[in-house]
């Protein structure tokens, strides 16, 4: 079986699947890279890995025109942190592939860095974490997929928690992109 049909660990054991493709493996320098740009500010760095996640979303999926969205903060975080790396990248990726970015989700609990967590700890405390963003028809956009953004991909909890309340919503197509898996 080739690389790109293989199913991960975390995926055999979650209860629905996402189609998930990521630009590299978190490796050393993809750690750094990400702190660099996550906790230490960087944002110039979206240009650069958004870019790489543009090019790989349009090897993985030539023919289509997706809704992009992303993984939302909380406004505790967002203050905390001054910008929402997730956004940036899929702002990045939606000018690259000329799709619009849409923000569809919202975080309904603050429930501290998931970094610090372990995988129990994260699949746990993401439960019923997000839901439909009350302004947002979806009855506009559930016959086209749906593109979700983050940064990192570690258990694929959270973007199958964004996903949840999208598909209640009537959305019937989601995949996600991460720069890191």
């Amino acid at each position: 079986m080739d690389r790109q049909s293989e199913i991960c660990l975390d995926c055999e054991q979650a209860s629905h699947r996402l189609i998930n493709r990521s630009v590299v493996e978190y490796s050393a320098f993809a750690k750094q890279l990400i702190w660099l740009y996550k906790f230490r500010g960087d944002q110039s760095l979206a240009e650069p890995i958004g870019r790489m996640m543009a090019e790989n979303v349009q090897i993985n999926w030539q023919k289509k025109s997706f809704i992009i969205t992303y993984v939302p903060l909380t406004s505790e975080r967002l203050l905390e942190r001054g910008f929402n790396q997730a956004q940036l990248l899929a702002e990045v990726i939606g000018s690259q592939l000329r799709m619009p970015v849409i923000p569809l989700l919202k975080r309904e609990h603050f429930i501290g860095a998931q970094s610090q967590k372990g995988r129990v700890e994260r699949i746990q405390s993401l439960t019923n974490a997000f839901s439909v963003l009350e302004e947002v028809s979806l009855m506009l956009w559930v016959d086209r997929p749906v593109l979700i953004v983050d940064d990192i991909y570690t258990t694929g909890t959270t973007l199958r928690e964004c996903a949840k309340p999208l598909q209640i919503a009537g959305v019937e197509e989601i995949c996600t992109t991460t720069f890191a898996r």
